[in-house]
C-alpha cells in the first residue's frame, strides 16, 4: 500500500480530529435550535397577541355588558359598533342634557335602546346619537309613542340656514337658492343655505354680514330630533347679466359653499307661487320670517 495515503488516512480518522468535528456539529445544531426557538417564540407570541386583540374586539362587541341607568331610565345597546364607545355615549353632554330635560313627572320612560351612533366635527357635541324609546303617561300608564325612533343631534351650535336676498343695479330684487342633491328624496332639491356655511370668497365683498337679519332658532322635526336650526336673511349684489347667466346654465359655483351642486334664482315677487313647489321647511320658514320683519304691519 501507500504509506502516505494511510498517513492521511489515519489522521481523517484520528480520535482528535472525530472530536472536533463532532463539537463543531453540536454547536451548529445548538444555533439551529436556538434560531429555531426565536422563530417558535416569535410565532407564539405574535398568535397569542393577535388572540388576545380579537377576544377583546369580539367581548367589546358582542360580550361587554351595556348597560347604565340615569333618572331611573335604563340605557342599553345591543349593537356591535356602539358597544365599544357606549360609556362616552352614556357620559356625553348630549345625552345627559337631553335625559335631565325629560319630564318625568309628566310622562314614563323606562328603558331607551340606542341603535346607532354618528361622528361628526363638532368639539362641543362631536355624536349624533339614534336611539329608539316607548314613552308613557305616568298618570295613567298608556303608552304615547311606542317604539318611537329619536335623534340627538348639537343644539344650534354651527347648524345655520341662510336666505340670501340678491339685489342688481336696476334694484330688481331675486331669492338665491342652492340646488343640492337629496338621496331621500331620489333627485335634486332646492333650499336656502344650510349646515357650517363657508361663504364664497368671491361674494365675501357683497356681503355686509353687520347688516344681516337675525330670524331666531327653530326646531324643524320635532318628531324626529332635537335639532335646532338658526335661520339668519342677508343681501348681496349681484350684476343682472350675472342673473341671466346663472338662469342660462343652471349650473354656478355656490355662492355659500356646503354641500351646494348650483344656484337656483327666483324673481323676488313671485316667490310665494314657487314655495310649494319648492316645498322645503326651512326655506319657507325663513321666506315668511323674512318677509314679516321687513314688511309694515
Amino acid at each position: 500500500m501507500f504509506p502516505e495515503f494511510q498517513t492521511i488516512s489515519s489522521y481523517f480518522w484520528s480520535t482528535d480530529v472525530i472530536l472536533d468535528r463532532c463539537k463543531i456539529l453540536f454547536y451548529v445544531f445548538v444555533n439551529c435550535l436556538q434560531l429555531f426557538a426565536v422563530y417558535l417564540w416569535y410565532i407564539l407570541t405574535d398568535m397569542f397577541y393577535r388572540t388576545k386583540h380579537r377576544m377583546f374586539a369580539f367581548y367589546q362587541a358582542y360580550l361587554k355588558p351595556c348597560v347604565f341607568t340615569y333618572r331611573g331610565i335604563k340605557i342599553i345597546t345591543v349593537k356591535p359598533h356602539v358597544r365599544p364607545i357606549f360609556e362616552e355615549i352614556c357620559a356625553s353632554s348630549l345625552l345627559i342634557t337631553w335625559l335631565n330635560e325629560f319630564p318625568l313627572d309628566v310622562f314614563k320612560l323606562d328603558m331607551i335602546n340606542i341603535c346607532d351612533v354618528e361622528m361628526t366635527t363638532n368639539l362641543t357635541n362631536p355624536y349624533i346619537i339614534k336611539f329608539t324609546c316607548t314613552a308613557y303617561e305616568k298618570a295613567t300608564g298608556d303608552p304615547i309613542r311606542e317604539n318611537v325612533v329619536v335623534i340627538l343631534k348639537g343644539r344650534a351650535e354651527g347648524s345655520r340656514g341662510i336666505l340670501v336676498i340678491a339685489v342688481d343695479e336696476e334694484g330688481e330684487r331675486y331669492v338665491v337658492l342652492t340646488e343640492t342633491i337629496s338621496l331621500s328624496t331620489g333627485g335634486y332639491r332646492e333650499g336656502i343655505y344650510t349646515g357650517k356655511t363657508e361663504i364664497n370668497t368671491d361674494y365675501v365683498r357683497k356681503m355686509d354680514w353687520d347688516r344681516s337679519i337675525d330670524l331666531g332658532s327653530y326646531y324643524v322635526s320635532t318628531d324626529l330630533m332635537n335639532e335646532k336650526i338658526h335661520l339668519e336673511a342677508i343681501v348681496i349684489e349681484m350684476s343682472k347679466a350675472e342673473i341671466d347667466m346663472i338662469r342660462t346654465t343652471g349650473r354656478h359655483v355656490p355662492i355659500i359653499g356646503y354641500g351646494g351642486y348650483g344656484t337656483k334664482i327666483y324673481d323676488y315677487d313671485e316667490f310665494d307661487a314657487n314655495l310649494s313647489q319648492i316645498a322645503d321647511t326651512k326655506t319657507a320658514l325663513a321666506w315668511m320670517l323674512y318677509r314679516c320683519s321687513m314688511e309694515p304691519r
